[in-house]
């Protein structure tokens, strides 16, 4: 069942295009092959368009996708929207998906419902070596963190709770979890690394804003609305706090 389904990768890019050659390649040498990858750029970044051009001349599976808005949710929704495959996945481009990433989470896939996702361990680094594709000075141990980047799941997913929220500028990866968790997505987190999750000073994430605070909180407030809408009590772990596979 696992080779039966196409997947697409959908690669949000605003001003990061010197890292963008690594995050395709990444994809590029997965040992499933993806079957789409979709590079959603914003309208006035001129640089990273020209990247995206010369990569799609090489990666006859890339398209581009041009959007007026910079929110990383607007990005992410063009591509879902653009996107063909039966399976989604989502790339930062500053960020690497580990070669096996595809092929081990598919196989969860395979046996879950399906409407279904699967995530997995993140490894925080400082830089990424851009021939080998591995970490530099990695920060930490790995963890299971609320990122699109180590998730995978089926369009279903979608079709049944909808889109990113576009209201979200920051934050729209928990808001999602946490939709998932609440309307009840049947979801499993592989006790592997997936994802290689680049740290850097130019990283959206990295600045401490009141916009971020005030968008992570509203995502926590939209969570325990819906949980009350829907008669669920209130959720005792953030996201999924016993949905890590056990070796």
């Amino acid at each position: 069942m696992a080779e039966q389904q196409t997947v697409s990768v959908i690669i949000p890019c605003a001003d990061q295009g010197q890292y963008l050659a690594s995050a395709v390649a990444s994809l590029a040498r997965q040992t499933r092959p993806v079957d789409e990858i979709i590079v959603v750029h914003p309208a006035d970044d001129g640089a990273t368009a020209a990247i995206a051009r010369q990569l799609a001349d090489t990666h006859q599976r890339l398209k581009i996708v041009s959007v007026r808005e910079r929110r990383p949710s607007a990005a992410r929704n063009a591509g879902l929207l653009a996107a063909r495959g039966d399976v989604i996945g989502f790339l930062d481009a500053d960020d690497i998906w580990v070669q096996t990433k595809l092929a081990t989470q598919l196989a969860k896939l395979a046996v879950l419902p399906e409407a279904a996702a699967v995530g997995g361990l993140l490894l925080r680094c400082s830089d990424i070596d851009s021939e080998t594709l591995l970490p530099i000075a990695i920060q930490g141990e790995a963890f299971v963190a609320e990122t699109l980047g180590a998730l995978l799941c089926r369009r279903a997913v979608f079709d049944q709770i909808g889109l990113l929220d576009a209201e979200l500028h920051y934050g729209e990866d928990i808001e999602f979890y946490m939709r998932m968790r609440d309307f009840g997505i049947t979801f499993l987190a592989v006790c592997e690394v997936v994802l290689y999750y680049r740290q850097h000073p130019a990283s959206m994430m990295h600045a401490a804003t009141p916009r971020k605070q005030s968008d992570l909180r509203l995502a926590v407030l939209k969570s325990i609305r819906r949980r009350r809408r829907l008669g669920l009590a209130p959720a005792k772990d953030l996201v999924f706090g016993d949905s890590i596979e056990r070796e």
